[in-house]
């Protein structure tokens, strides 16, 4: 919460002073003691407030993180405050109290910092921080480098999981000229907007984050893996100087997992974990586990929502399979999953879908041979209507025939079905 330091506090006034007053063996007459209040009173009531903030517990993270040293390293600059100090004011800002640069300098004066860092807040004006962060561009990835190194070597940082994926920024403007600010899949539901994107590597238990990559707006996520891989490999190598290689698992959604993706992993022997499509192969693989070996091998696995006395909602059963990319063949494993809610979303949308779709077959059947509906090729385009699009129509079997003016009724609700265990 905010908090205020205070250096002085207004609580007494002089009072009822008349003739010749004595202040310290000092005579005063009365218009001299009636200006000594008044200057007494000016000076006790303007109160000197710092805001303190969260500012006692950051500071010692950033210093333990070396955090301007590694700044001044990289970019030792010519300024006259450090860039590292200037980056450290950044930060902090950002954290605490964001301002646009023109501002930071005024956030700065009203806070305790200027005594902490050994700074005035008119030295932060806004082109002095836009030099800081132009002289330290072409530095950022080695100064980031040093920093994680710094906090997962001091805070034994547990690096067995890591996750990957990729959010959006997006901005308001033109930015005509930018080679990275552009239109792409917005996952802000801003697809008016241009943005950039992010590819981020954060640890599995802790979500710090490890390694990032600024990617341009109209990037893909399925380009992304092998370029983060790199960035990877360069943090881990740095990590693990003169100590043992530790693997870890690299776990990213279905987008970021392809067959090439695959293969590289495969030759760099990178452990990863994520859904893939069920496409040729997979598919077969899905649909060689019956439903009954399924029910036999529950997942000791919960829901942080699902309340402990709940029975297990997740089965599971491993089985190999080799995908084949480029004439290289790369063995993974499969982990095929029921999910005991899922089956119950499936059959409640399956059934309105299919109750949709017979209401509709049902409208068209009362209809037969009546005006438009007496010829055949009206009558079929009907159902064909009520079939396009609706994922129930595996499960029926629509067959009109006769003549046009003496056209067949369809087959009673009871034999729409292609099977009764279609639908359990």
């Amino acid at each position: 919460g905010d908090t205020s330091l205070t250096t002085l506090d207004a609580s007494q006034k002089m009072e009822g002073i008349t003739g010749i007053t004595m202040i310290q063996g000092c005579p005063m007459s009365c218009s001299q003691a009636e200006r000594f209040q008044k200057q007494f009173e000016a000076h006790v009531n303007n109160q000197l407030s710092k805001w303190v903030g969260a500012i006692p517990m950051v500071m010692p993270i950033f210093r333990d993180l070396n955090i301007a040293e590694i700044v001044d390293e990289h970019c030792p600059g010519k300024e006259e405050v450090s860039h590292g100090i200037t980056v450290m004011t950044l930060a902090l800002n950002r954290l605490l109290s964001p301002r646009p640069l023109y501002k930071v300098g005024e956030w700065l004066g009203g806070t305790i910092l200027e005594d902490v860092l050994a700074v005035d807040a008119g030295q932060m004006y806004d082109s002095r921080l836009g030099r800081t962060l132009d002289d330290i561009c072409p530095h950022l990835e080695a100064i980031w480098q040093d920093i994680v190194v710094q906090a997962v070597l001091k805070n034994d940082i547990d690096l067995s999981q890591i996750h990957y994926d990729i959010t959006s920024i997006y901005f308001e403007g033109e930015y005509e000229e930018s080679d990275t600010i552009d239109y792409g899949y917005s996952r802000d539901n801003r697809p008016d907007a241009k943005q950039l994107n992010l590819g981020v590597n954060v640890t599995g238990k802790a979500g710090i984050p490890l390694a990032y990559l600024v990617l341009a707006g109209r990037t893909a996520d399925r380009t992304t893996p092998l370029e983060n891989m790199q960035a990877l490999e360069q943090l881990f190598s740095r990590l693990q100087q003169g100590s043992e290689e530790e693997d870890f698992l690299l776990v990213s959604d279905r987008a970021m997992l392809d067959k090439a993706v695959l293969a590289a992993y495969e030759e760099k022997g990178v452990h990863w974990l994520g859904p893939l499509s069920a496409d040729g192969l997979l598919r077969e693989v899905l649909t060689s586990v019956a439903n009954e070996e399924l029910d036999k091998h529950p997942l000791d696995y919960r829901p942080i929502n699902q309340p402990a006395d709940e029975p297990l909602r997740y089965y599971g059963v491993l089985r190999d399979a080799t995908i084949e990319h480029d004439g290289q063949e790369v063995p993974i494993q499969v982990l095929v999953v029921k999910s005991r809610t899922k089956v119950k979303l499936d059959r409640d949308r399956r059934e309105t879908y299919l109750k949709r779709l017979i209401d509709r077959l049902e409208e068209i059947q009362g209809m037969l041979n009546r005006r438009r509906y007496k010829r055949n090729s009206f009558a079929q385009k009907q159902i064909d209507k009520a079939l396009r699009g609706n994922p129930a129509k595996r499960f029926v079997d629509v067959k009109l025939t006769g003549e046009d003016g003496n056209l067949l009724k369809f087959p009673p609700p009871g034999s729409y079905f292609e099977s009764s265990e279609a639908l359990q």
